[in-house]
């Protein structure tokens, strides 16, 4: 899949990777109005630090259906092309973060 554009049209991310991750290319730190995101600058992802699918459950908040303070995911720095996927840490379930989410084929 790709590319991917941000909500005012600049290309992020050309392309996946053979291993299917995201090659992002400009960080993406815009809301989905297009205004600069303010404040808390980590986003949920639910990707490993290589921009790989996290597929166990305490990557991605039980499916993205939990604020549980015991449950974890995954976030990513929506100003860094970096650790644009994953800042190292996992991230309690109950911090309210912008959440990445990508179409792949």
């Amino acid at each position: 899949s790709g590319p991917w554009w941000d909500v005012l049209g600049t290309n992020f991310a050309a392309e996946v990777s053979e291993a299917g991750v995201v090659k992002a290319t400009s960080p993406i730190s815009l809301t989905e109005h297009g205004a600069i995101a303010m404040g808390e600058t980590h986003v949920w992802t639910g990707t490993q630090t290589d921009g790989g699918y996290g597929s166990s459950v305490d990557t991605h908040c039980a499916g993205w259906n939990s604020v549980a303070s015991d449950k974890d995911g995954i976030a990513g720095d929506l100003n860094s092309i970096a650790t644009w996927t994953d800042v190292g840490a996992h991230k309690n379930c109950a911090a309210a973060f912008h959440l990445y989410c990508f179409e792949l084929e």
